[in-house]
């Protein structure tokens, strides 16, 4: 076969021309064949590098390009060409008509490197006399001498040079020698993951939960592409880059898992026009509880990232998609026994959520779940047909509050009374604060439930609610009820200057 060569190929040549790659393949011109009767011997080391470069290039490999990729020894020259000659002697006859002719492009320096015995101790994880560490290493070759507060000095003999790096490895022969089997087991001391055999059981049950409530499980890679992360308007510079990425749709560590699930929505919508995915897995923050994204991104990411676990979900489908969602990630709450959950609109506008569909849920305070529609322009980035909503929960908290206590109530002893309220408020009131003001009025308040809310004009919105009434010691009397209406009424036009209708 012929190659085209160019300046970056190292080759072998004589006056008339090339005779080989180095370190790859040998020319036709230079082959042996039955009349051949004048044999040359040439023994050389080439850069590694250079041959591993040379070979991907030519899309050329062989037996000799796979033993200098790894390295070998300069040293290890005068030793296998006096062999070989031998075995030409011994097999073929013939005789020796010329010297030996040695060119080299710069002496020999062979590798040392330096370990305190103490460090050797440590890491071993037993005490072995210094004597015997210096015998096992002069035993295998290594040239060793004594420096000051007891450390290892190794000059590295030429067979090992491509395999002892570091004053770690002399480490590992130190202790092959000493016989791993003499060597006590121990567990490694540490705090370990913050994540408790409880965390795992809570994930199982969630996951449970999820399929039980119809949704189906995906498991995407904790890789994601610049251009996911762009056409879901997300920051590719806050993320923790991989240095050698498998290829460029895999470039990034994920800082959240919606636009991959979004990413799987369009690819699979010609074929599901309804899905209902969700996905549990870890994703990666910029480390430290406090640490600003701008002060992380200036760092470079020196540090490991903060690992979380998270749950994100998506439902594709129409104008049901948001109701669906909030009423899954509250079946799960209600599941895990997470109480006291708090909902506030979130007006996002121009980012990834529907400025005016999206919720967020807290509890004691701190935010546990972000619930809405993906806003169109997202979508046409997707090249997604139709509405999508979706949900993005971050599980420390969540995990932390479960409880998987059921405590026992039994029915009411005595009738309730139920009455329907309706108010009127300024279009911007949430019913979630309606309802915990409500609630918050008397302990006779046992439930309050919407049912409908109407459009008036001006900026305004009537509310209707279930009410029920009851008491644990006696059943109600209608005064009673009454004069706790007139409280919710006076409540109501305190908080949001409603008028009771």
């Amino acid at each position: 076969s012929d190659y085209d060569l160019d300046d970056k190929t190292l080759i072998i040549a004589d006056a008339e021309g090339p005779v080989a790659i180095a370190g790859v393949m040998g020319g036709e011109r230079s082959g042996s064949y039955v009349d051949t009767t004048d044999v040359i011997f040439e023994a050389a080391t080439f850069d590694p590098v250079s041959v591993r470069r040379t070979a991907r290039r030519l899309n050329l490999y062989s037996d000799s390009q796979q033993r200098f990729e790894k390295g070998l020894s300069t040293e290890a020259l005068p030793i296998a060409l006096a062999r070989a000659v031998e075995l030409t002697l011994d097999i073929c006859g013939g005789r020796v008509v010329g010297p030996v002719t040695d060119v080299r492009a710069e002496k020999y320096k062979p590798a040392a490197y330096s370990i305190s015995c103490a460090e050797m101790d440590e890491r071993i994880g037993l005490a072995i006399p210094q004597a015997k560490q210096v015998r096992y290493l002069r035993d295998l070759g290594f040239k060793v001498s004594m420096k000051a507060r007891k450390t290892i000095h190794a000059v590295v003999p030429w067979w090992r040079d491509h395999d002892i790096e570091s004053g770690q490895d002399l480490v590992e022969e130190v202790a092959r020698i000493h016989g791993y089997g003499n060597i006590t087991p121990e567990l490694p001391e540490g705090s370990g993951n913050a994540w408790t055999a409880a965390d795992f059981t809570w994930e199982d049950h969630l996951k449970d939960i999820a399929k039980g409530a119809g949704l189906i499980e995906t498991i995407s890679y904790s890789f994601v592409s610049d251009d996911v992360y762009k056409k879901a308007s997300y920051d590719p510079t806050v993320c923790l880059h991989v240095q050698n990425p498998l290829s460029s749709d895999l470039a990034f560590m994920r800082t959240s898992l919606l636009p991959s699930l979004l990413q799987t929505i369009s690819e699979n919508q010609e074929r599901y026009r309804d899905q209902r995915l969700f996905e549990i897995g870890n994703v990666y923050y910029p480390s430290g509880a406090g640490t600003a994204v701008a002060t992380a991104r200036a760092a470079g990411w020196k540090d490991l990232p903060d690992e979380q676990l998270e749950l994100g979900a998506a439902f594709l489908g129409g104008e049901e998609v948001f109701k669906n969602a909030k009423g899954f990630i509250e079946h799960c709450f209600d599941e895990l026994g997470v109480r006291d959950v708090s909902w506030k609109r979130l007006g996002e506008s121009g980012g990834f959520w529907h400025a005016g569909r999206t919720v967020q849920a807290f509890n004691h305070g701190k935010l546990i779940a972000t619930v809405g529609e993906v806003s169109s322009a997202i979508l046409r980035n997707f090249k997604i047909d139709g509405r999508v909503a979706m949900i993005d929960c971050p599980l420390k908290d969540v995990f932390t509050n479960a409880s998987s206590t059921r405590r026992y109530r039994s029915p009411a002893a005595f009738p309730e009374s139920k009455r329907d309220l309706a108010v009127v408020v300024d279009a911007r009131v949430e019913y979630d604060d309606i309802a915990r003001a409500v609630r918050s009025v008397s302990p006779l308040v046992t439930s309050a439930e919407w049912f409908d809310t109407y459009v008036l004009p001006e900026g305004k919105k009537s509310v209707a609610i279930h009410l029920e009434f009851s008491s644990p010691e006696r059943t109600l009397t209608s005064e009673e009820v009454d004069a706790t209406l007139e409280k919710i009424a006076l409540k109501l036009r305190e908080s949001f200057k409603g008028e009771v209708r």
